[in-house]
Parts: structure tokens; sequence; C-alpha cells
């Protein structure tokens, strides 16, 4: 194993990007991700509609 360390700040930037998106890398498709962000809106406006629209500030209010 090979272990380096990293003096220069673009360089440890550089790594934690890197790593950042090989863990966060998807294996969704972009229609499904599209699909799953379109469902969750409507069910944050079905929410809305059936709670009311009030806003947080509004309901700290009360």
């Amino acid at each position: 194993m090979d272990i380096k360390f990293i003096w220069a700040g673009s360089d440890a930037k550089a790594i934690v990007y890197y790593i950042t998106n090989y863990v966060t890398k998807s294996s969704l498709a972009f229609y499904d991700m599209f699909a799953l962000a379109q469902q969750g809106i409507k069910s944050i406006e079905q929410q809305q509609v059936t709670y009311g629209t009030e806003s947080a500030v509004e309901k700290s209010r009360k």
C-alpha cells in the first residue's frame, strides 16, 4: 500500500472531492432520479393542501 502525506491544500481538496464523488456515486438512471424528485414534490404539495399552507413563521407565532 502506498501512503503519501498531502501537504498542499489544493491536493487535499482534490482527494476529498474524488472520495466524495466515488462514495456518492448513484446507480440510478437520470429518469429514475427525476421520477423520484417528481414524486417527492407531489407529496409535499399534497401535504400543503391537506394541512394548509401556513409558513413556519406563521406557525411559530401561534
